[in-house]
């Protein structure tokens, strides 16, 4: 496969996972607009501010692209971002100072071969987590990475959508435990033979003994028992979640932006 080939079906696996954990939150009783058109998947939302739910992907250039997204955006009354290659955000019209300042977020994937499984971490084991333990799951990875009371209480009511049903299928959970107590969370989409990593987190009192790099490890397996031929992930770049894969053993392939969709009435006509 090809390297253009493999950002190809990684985008798609991105994409479907992000496609499922939105209709994931719609299950739990969130108000989101969300667009499923092949490439492009959106979504926007009041309820929970931020990136997660209200976001663009898999955007092409098109004169009439940033109207599009501003008017999505604005009809939600929602901010909004989009995720997208440089080249493209200058051809659609987003502001060339916007683009210098905007998130440099990174595509990383490997062969699962080629992924270290990790060394051993006395004392924790990593495993799949399965129906009858997603509240744990959850509560695992709120310790790991609690992105804010809000946030918090919204991912307790998705939990119990995450897994069991046709949308959802694509979707593997695994644990690092210790003691019985979730210390380390990651997930696993798989789409188009790709095993798209995602949701990996470890509790802060349990970082730096090699947890993260053993999630990443035994998601690699799994993904090839599955019949993926790569792994692959994204991260914001210089944050720690891209060095962790890298030393994993995935390579980076491709590098998007995450910029703020500008508001109503903030687009300047073009000259």
């Amino acid at each position: 496969m090809t390297k253009t080939e493999v950002i190809k079906r990684a985008e798609a696996a991105s994409r479907r996972s992000r496609l499922a954990g939105w209709r994931a939150a719609v299950a739990a009783g969130m108000s989101l607009a969300i667009v499923d058109a092949g490439v492009r998947a959106m979504a926007a939302g009041r309820e929970v501010p931020g990136r997660a739910y209200n976001r663009a992907m898999g955007l092409e250039p098109d004169p009439n692209l940033l109207p599009q997204l501003i008017e999505f955006f604005g009809q939600a009354g929602s901010q909004g971002w989009a995720e997208l290659d440089e080249s493209t955000a200058l051809k659609v019209g987003f502001n060339p100072s916007a683009i210098a300042a905007a998130d440099r977020s990174g595509l990383f994937a490997a062969e699962p071969a080629r992924v270290s499984p990790g060394a051993d971490v006395p004392g924790v084991t990593i495993r799949e987590v399965f129906a009858d333990e997603v509240g744990r799951w959850v509560e695992g990875a709120i310790a790991a990475d609690s992105p804010g009371p809000s946030r918090d209480a919204w991912l307790r009511r998705i939990g119990p959508h995450l897994l069991g049903t046709p949308e959802q299928a694509g979707r593997r959970l695994f644990a690092a435990e210790v003691a019985r107590e979730f210390v380390g969370v990651g997930a696993l989409f798989s789409h188009g033979r790709i095993g798209w990593l995602t949701a990996g987190a470890v509790r802060p009192d349990f970082r730096r003994r090699g947890i993260q790099r053993a999630l990443i490890g035994s998601r690699a397996t799994a993904a090839a028992r599955a019949g993926c031929t790569h792994v692959a992930s994204d991260a914001l770049i210089g944050e720690g979640s891209d060095r962790n894969l890298v030393h994993a053993g995935l390579a980076q392939i491709a590098t998007r932006i995450v910029i703020p969709v500008p508001l109503r009435g903030e687009l300047r006509p073009r000259a």
